[in-house]
């Protein structure tokens, strides 16, 4: 027996022989199932890349243990990240926190944040901003605390509360001079307060930085459509198309949909239309400005289907900024538009 322990493949069937034993160990209790099931998600999840596989493990485990925080946790973030459903995300990550008994630090954090991502993407302003600033109260320091504090910003604008979106765009660039977006955001803060002469200084300051940024030149140019300038904006259209394939790819519901809306307001109404339907996203405002363009190029009938298709999108735009000032500037299209922007103000408004 000792030379066999001496043995050097001893430790090796040792191992094999534990192996072997898991199946029947764990089936012992249901928490036992659960836990066999977890280990085995969380390899499928990390080691193997196998999401379907993991979720398959997680939803065992809950079956197995309906108490098993750490499953909803873990199901709830893949629902959020890989399969981009915020409302089952937003349903798992509330019964983790319902039963919470088995969540350290860590697991809260990375169940904040799945909520402040699943209501940022549902265009919840109220509960980003709330989870936005528990995901801050647990780490403060955190590697994304500067997209948080941006998102929560975004959030406030929505909300009308301009003032508390200034600090919080503030704060994200203090914590990293480099991170983009704040910059854009701040921007169309100045915009919406009667200053865009400020906000035009703050994009241009970013852009000495970074002068072929897509994330800068994009805002850019919607500031410039929004402001009344489209040849600059068209400008900056241009140098997005001449950045690189990624970048054109990244921005390319953008890009036409700035080049649409200039094309409309210069009066080219079926360049418009058919930049508007390269674009290819089915957004609210693009419907809006195609059916616009149709309206005013005589196709009555093709600008009723834009805008009732326009009516039938999930709104993520009432009382928003963005939509307020949508509605201001189709009112500088001319008088006759009237109607066009009392139908916009209903889409937006309802």
């Amino acid at each position: 027996m000792n030379k066999l322990i001496k043995h050097p493949y001893y430790k090796h069937l040792k191992w094999y022989l534990i192996f072997l034993l898991i199946p029947f160990i764990v089936s012992c209790t249901p928490a036992m199932r659960a836990t066999y099931s977890m280990i085995k998600g969380e390899s499928a999840q990390f080691h193997d890349k196998n999401i379907n596989e993991a979720l398959e493990y997680y939803e065992r485990a809950i079956l197995e243990d309906p108490n098993h925080a750490r499953a909803y946790a873990r199901a709830g973030w893949l629902w959020y990240e890989s399969k981009k459903d915020s409302d089952k995300a937003i349903d798992y990550f509330g019964k983790a926190l319902s039963i919470n008994d088995s969540l350290g630090k860590d697991k809260f954090l990375y169940i904040y944040k799945g909520l402040w991502g699943a209501y940022y993407r549902k265009n919840n302003w109220r509960e980003t901003v709330n989870y936005g600033k528990k995901v801050l109260e647990v780490n403060p320091n955190e590697k994304d605390t500067p997209h948080v504090l941006n998102g929560i910003g975004y959030s406030l604008m929505n909300l009308g509360d301009f003032q508390s979106a200034l600090k919080y765009f503030h704060q994200a660039i203090n914590k990293n001079k480099a991170y983009k977006y704040p910059y854009g955001n701040l921007a169309f803060y100045y915009l919406n307060t009667g200053n865009p002469k400020k906000g035009l200084e703050i994009l241009n300051q970013a852009l000495v930085i970074s002068p072929d940024d897509s994330i800068l030149l994009n805002a850019r140019a919607w500031y410039y459509v929004l402001t009344g300038e489209p040849e600059k904006a068209l400008e900056d259209c241009k140098k997005l198309i001449q950045a690189g394939p990624a970048d054109v790819e990244k921005n390319f519901s953008n890009i036409f949909h700035i080049r649409g809306r200039i094309y409309l307001e210069s009066g080219e109404f079926n360049k418009a239309i058919e930049d508007l339907k390269t674009s290819g996203e089915k957004k609210i405002f693009i419907y809006i400005d195609r059916g616009l363009a149709h309206l005013r190029s005589g196709s009555y009938e093709k600008a009723t289907d834009d805008y009732n298709a326009a009516r039938k999108l999930p709104n993520p735009w009432r009382l928003s900024f963005e939509g307020k000032q949508y509605i201001n500037r189709l009112s500088l299209l001319g008088k006759e538009l009237n109607e066009i922007k009392t139908i916009t103000e209903k889409i937006i408004t309802d």
